[in-house]
């Protein structure tokens, strides 16, 4: 390469770099510069919390029957007894802006007991049953 060309080179270098300093640069949007977008709802007020929904349904389930019976010298006795409760437990969470969650749940027992005493002895008999449940679901979005 000769002298020449070298200094053209050189000035033509020296030219771009004084153009690209002068320049200025084009305003961008807030979202351009940060990379993301938060919308302004009357929930959030701009910070961008996202929302949680929690829904917790808890039931305990005990079921309890028992008899006695004895024959003495004042004569036969019995005593019976029975007791139950039902129930179940869930959670659901939804997370997000438009986050919905509903639960439901249920407890039923039943119980009974018979108890006869008769100089020749006693008879006894008990039942118990109980049932229980519990529904939960959630969802985000304007969707159910």
């Amino acid at each position: 390469m000769n002298a020449t060309k070298f200094v053209v080179l050189i000035l033509i270098g020296v030219v771009c770099a004084n153009v690209s300093a002068i320049r200025q640069p084009k305003e961008v949007s807030k979202e351009t510069k940060v990379g993301i977008s938060v919308p302004k709802t009357a929930i959030t007020n701009s910070v961008g919390t996202e929302l949680h929904v929690i829904v917790t349904s808890v039931a305990y389930n005990e079921e309890l029957t028992g008899a006695n019976a004895k024959i003495g010298p004042g004569g036969p006795g019995s005593k019976a007894y029975a007791g139950a409760s039902g129930g179940s437990g869930g959670t659901v969470v939804a997370i997000g802006p438009n986050a919905v969650a509903s639960s439901r749940s249920f407890a039923s027992a039943k119980t009974s007991s018979v108890a006869v005493a008769s100089p020749d002895g006693s008879i006894t008999s008990g039942t118990a049953s109980g049932r229980a449940g519990t529904y939960a679901r959630g969802h985000i979005g304007d969707g159910a």
